[in-house]
């Protein structure tokens, strides 16, 4: 009887330990996490920035619009003496490994140039081609219907295509109706 008590006093003493530091690493991970979001968050928005400048040459980016359903932004950009360049927008679209935000640059009405900001979870090799400037230079003063897909890609494809079409019709909307959104 002895040996059974004993035998179960162990496990209960293990199971106790197990526990402490399920909840030591628990609490080591959520503080460090709570430090350093603020941070990530500053380096994200600094990224997302110099993204925006390197498709448009703006001195000034002013967001106009947040458009919820879309989960897309509209900026418009300026350049030092503060005239107006053309519109940023951010969009996103389920790709295959996750959701894939893009940036696109619009320009008296056309696709001026077009940036993967996030490329989620794509498959390393396949889907990750997206962000290559062979696939992204398609998007450029041409029509859907003459970008490529590229091969063994193709929803991570789509998922671009998709979000550059939204991208142009948000544009559309705002162009022609500023209120709408």
């Amino acid at each position: 009887m002895s040996r059974i008590k004993q035998h179960g006093k162990a496990i209960l003493s293990s199971a106790l330990c197990l526990c402490i530091v399920c909840l030591v690493v628990t609490i080591a991970v959520a503080g460090t996490h709570y430090l350093t979001n603020e941070q990530i968050l500053a380096q994200q928005q600094k990224s997302f920035e110099a993204s925006m400048r390197r498709l448009l040459p703006g001195d000034r980016f002013e967001q106009m619009y947040i458009y919820e359903e879309e989960n897309a932004s509209i900026y418009r950009a300026y350049d030092r003496e503060g005239l107006f360049i053309g519109y940023l927008i951010s969009t996103q679209s389920m790709g295959y490994g996750g959701f894939i935000q893009v940036l696109t640059a619009i320009v008296d009405e056309k696709v001026y140039a077009v940036e993967i900001v996030d490329i989620g979870h794509e498959t390393p090799g396949l889907g990750t081609q997206i962000t290559q400037d062979a696939f992204l230079e398609q998007f450029i003063q041409k029509k859907e219907s003459e970008v490529q897909a590229i091969t063994g890609a193709t929803i991570s494809s789509n998922a671009v295509i998709e979000a550059v079409n939204t991208a142009m019709d948000l544009y559309f909307t705002v162009r022609d109706d500023p209120d709408s959104l």
